[in-house]
């Protein structure tokens, strides 16, 4: 074979056994600082995400908790079962800007306003909550329904609570009024009444004297724990009224101002006990006024107008 046309450079007679060991380390090392540590990169990155989450589950842990301390404070301190009570907004703006002076300023009528609470207790049952909506029925197209019967009932052990709200400007002298519908009305086929809100029971059909307690307590009354023993405190009696049939009797109870709560107990007088029972259903969407319904209302009258028609 004849000489090569490439020139080749002739190989060092040193094995690399001969190649000192410090060169082959710092070779080593130069070419590792020259490539990136990307394994240590992806590591910090990842502590550093994890330290950042760790304090931002701890920093919302402490908002919600601090806030739900806060909410338990509010409802177990709050006095009606609705929790803290809200203000409630004047509707009646610049009426007492008005001249009742001036000739020629008619008297308002009395209004009417209906109970918005009616339910019984029972003094040998002190624990016992007597159920609401008891006329309550369900319909396959609109749910259940609710009419706004409620029951009177008093007898011996027996009293019923009621509770109004005064809600209009300046008729703030208010009296308690009940009616009962003659036997005529009540015994009426013609009338387009239902039937069953028709009807009144007292002892051997004859009248009864009811008295009629004031209740202190500002606050509304939650009808689904309210019994003998939850009831408010009885205050003073404000009076006895005539109930039967065909018979409507009022009792003026004094100053009921602007948005206050008128609570009262109907009961008994004491010794009439043995002979004291009166029972019926009024349906709250009939007025009064309209005549033939049974009922209790509370009327209030402009303040410097004697109490005349007006009924809670």
């Amino acid at each position: 074979m004849g000489p090569s046309a490439f020139n080749y450079a002739d190989l060092s007679n040193e094995s690399d056994e001969d190649i000192p060991l410090h060169l082959v380390e710092s070779t080593l090392y130069s070419n590792r600082k020259k490539q990136p540590d990307n394994q240590k990169q992806w590591l910090w990155f990842l502590f550093a995400g994890v330290v950042v989450s760790i304090s931002f589950s701890i920093f919302n842990t402490f908002l919600l908790v601090r806030g739900f301390s806060s909410s338990q404070d509010i409802w177990a301190s709050a006095d009606n079962f609705a929790g803290v009570p809200l203000l409630r907004p004047n509707q009646f703006f610049g009426l007492d800007k008005i001249d009742r002076n001036r000739s020629g300023f008619s008297t308002p009528r009395p209004f009417m306003n209906r109970v918005s609470l009616l339910t019984q207790v029972s003094i040998n049952h002190p624990d016992y909550v007597y159920p609401d909506g008891q006329r309550e029925w369900f319909s396959s197209i609109r749910g259940t329904i609710s009419p706004l019967h409620k029951p009177f009932v008093v007898n011996k052990e027996t009293s019923t609570i009621a509770q109004f709200r005064a809600l209009d400007y300046g008729m703030e002298r208010c009296q308690v009024t009940v009616r009962i519908s003659s036997r005529d009305v009540l015994e009426s086929e013609a009338d387009p009444r239902a039937r069953f809100n028709r009807t009144f029971t007292s002892f051997r059909d004859e009248p009864v004297n009811i008295a009629v307690y004031e209740l202190i307590t500002d606050q509304p009354l939650d009808v689904q724990s309210l019994s003998w023993k939850t009831k408010p405190e009885r205050g003073q009696l404000l009076g006895t009224l005539l109930v039967g049939e065909g018979i409507d009797s009022e009792l003026h109870i004094r100053e009921c101002l602007q948005e206050s709560l008128q609570t009262f107990e109907f009961a008994c007088e004491e010794e009439l006990e043995e002979a004291c029972a009166a029972e019926w259903w009024q349906d709250e969407r009939e007025s009064l006024e309209r005549g033939g319904q049974n009922g209790w209302v509370i009327a209030g009258n402009e303040n410097d107008v004697e109490p005349s028609l007006q009924r809670f």
